[in-house]
């Protein structure tokens, strides 16, 4: 459930049919809500910020918020980190072909409340290859150069049916740290850190079987990772696919437009859109954001150093010399980014 947290926070803003620019970014500043559910026991997840100016979204904490389905059965969610809410009570559980929706109260008396949408019945099976090659780039300088890369390539099969079906995937990669051994009187070994981070946050993978033939769909390197020294060990690439709505499809068109014009998902775009949310009380400016319903699965394979043909160079390997000759990294794992001493649970599976 990590990565579908990490993965609402990569969107934002978006719906390319409703595209509109800002004229004052400096005054105005709008609410963003946006969550999940899926088929799984949960948790879900709801987000709440406030753009800025420039840079991330401000986090808006105290906000009352209940998931709600079809037939108006209502489940609370609590709050945290600040802007992070949660819903594990399992009250209230995702089931493909119904639809749900929130409503969000902050803490200023805004009441908001997003238009049902519905978790699809059927998805498509996919399957995960990788290959590793040089991948040439150009320096801002004008000089070109290459990089040992793995590419993480998707072989889909789709539904048999004429009905229209639309798809997202999230790409995902897991690798253990470990931190230097240094000498010690007892022997004792430093736990590894467990690293979790996003790939291809600068794109977003859509596809619709629309105008499309046949039932197979082969995407060449739908992700692709640079080879560091993060591949001396055991290396798991994950895809998370979700078989969205056509409304949620057109959301995320948005999304893709904003993402080029303003180059990253993280960044306050300078263009408003609309999503799925509608102002109830206090205020008439509908918040920017989406509330998705749909059904996910999970693709995962793992490399190992065995197979990687490029030289890796251990960096935090110990070749004497004391703490403060290796980089603080080395002798302290948790300041990698998104790192953690907690071990994935499928981890030890690949």
């Amino acid at each position: 459930m990590r990565a579908l947290k990490l993965v609402i926070l990569l969107l934002v803003i978006g719906c390319e049919s409703r595209f509109e620019f800002e004229t004052d970014k400096e005054s105005q500043r709008n609410i963003v809500i946006s969550g999940f559910i899926n088929q799984s026991a949960g948790p879900y997840y709801v987000y709440i910020s406030q753009t800025q100016s420039s840079g991330a979204p401000r986090p808006i904490v105290g906000a009352s918020i209940a998931l709600k389905d079809q037939e108006n059965n209502s489940s609370l969610f609590r709050e945290t980190d600040p802007g992070v809410y949660i819903n594990d009570s399992e009250e209230i559980i995702g089931q493909p072909g119904l639809a749900y929706h929130v409503e969000v109260t902050l803490l200023s008396g805004e009441k908001y409340r997003s238009m049902a949408d519905t978790i699809p019945k059927i998805s498509a099976s996919h399957r995960m290859t990788w290959n590793e090659y040089l991948k040439a780039f150009s320096s801002d300088f004008g000089l070109d150069f290459d990089l040992p890369v793995v590419s993480i390539n998707l072989d889909v099969t789709l539904p048999e049916t004429n009905k229209p079906h639309y798809f997202n995937w999230i790409g995902e990669e897991t690798f253990q740290f470990v931190p230097t051994d240094f000498p010690d009187p007892f022997g004792s070994i430093p736990p590894p850190c467990y690293v979790t981070q996003l790939l291809g946050t600068e794109q977003i993978n859509l596809f619709s079987n629309l105008n499309f033939t046949g039932n197979r769909l082969n995407i060449e390197e739908i992700f692709w990772r640079e080879i560091d020294d993060s591949f001396v060990r055991k290396h798991i690439f994950s895809i998370y696919q979700h078989a969205i709505s056509e409304q949620y499809y057109t959301y995320l068109k948005g999304v893709e437009s904003l993402v080029e014009n303003t180059g990253s998902l993280f960044d306050t775009p300078p263009g408003q859109v609309v999503g799925n949310f509608t102002a109830m009380e206090g205020t008439d400016i509908d918040p920017e954001g989406y509330f998705s319903a749909y059904l996910s699965d999970t693709a995962r394979i793992a490399i190992y150093p065995s197979q990687i043909e490029t030289f890796i160079y251990e960096e935090c390997l110990y070749r004497g010399g004391f703490n403060r000759d290796y980089d603080p990294l080395c002798v302290k794992c948790l300041l990698v980014p998104r790192s953690s001493y907690d071990q994935p649970d499928y981890w030890l599976r690949y």
